[in-house]
């Protein structure tokens, strides 16, 4: 069959004594699969389709394609951002952390926030602005803000920071790329180019 391996691999057995012969640490030898810096270059994958935003994830589901709403026509994904807890995130590739122990990714996201028909740009100096950064076992930790030097595109502001792969994250279980709105009540978000790109 054709070899694949998803977003993160964890193993947790429990304990069960009502099923004695149910399986424990050690009984399955789970076979990693070798990676490449090459393959690790980019860390963010695009969304399946037109209509479907996998690999990306919102706790609520709330989470879809925005058709033509991106940058110059192109989709976007987009969230009920209703809430300012309001976060989508996608798992990457693991195995990539212990390739790149030590180096440096950059993120980067286009985000833009609608009020009604009308583009709302938020000033980072004054106000909770959408930001991005890492989704670990250990918690949430921002690595990427508003660049308020960069000039909008059709309205998007360019979200950006940079992080360095360090010995806890090439051995936690699941690492996410996490995107939180920061924006509430009558504001709506659009998502456009991700991208967690090797330095």
């Amino acid at each position: 069959g054709k070899q694949v391996w998803p977003s993160y691999v964890a193993e947790h057995y429990q304990t069960d004594e009502l099923c004695p012969t149910s399986l424990a640490v050690g009984d399955v030898e789970l076979l990693v699969p070798p990676v490449t810096v090459k393959s690790c270059l980019e860390l963010i994958q695009k969304p399946v389709s037109a209509t479907d935003p996998s690999p990306w994830l919102h706790r609520f589901g709330g989470i879809q394609v925005a058709r033509n709403q991106g940058m110059s026509g192109s989709h976007a994904l987009t969230s009920d951002a209703s809430d300012a807890t309001n976060t989508i995130v996608q798992f990457v590739d693991n195995r990539c952390f212990s390739k790149t122990l030590g180096r440096t990714y950059e993120i980067t996201a286009w985000v833009k926030i609608m009020q009604g028909k009308r583009v709302y740009k938020c000033d980072p100096l004054n106000e909770k602005c959408p930001e991005a950064g890492l989704d670990t076992i250990w918690g949430r930790s921002r690595m990427a803000s508003i660049d308020s030097s960069v000039e909008t595109k059709d309205g998007f502001q360019l979200i950006k920071g940079r992080f360095q792969v360090t010995e806890e994250l090439a051995s936690g279980d699941k690492v996410g790329i996490f995107l939180k709105s920061n924006v509430g009540d009558g504001l709506t978000w659009f998502i456009d180019e991700v991208s967690v790109a090797l330095v």
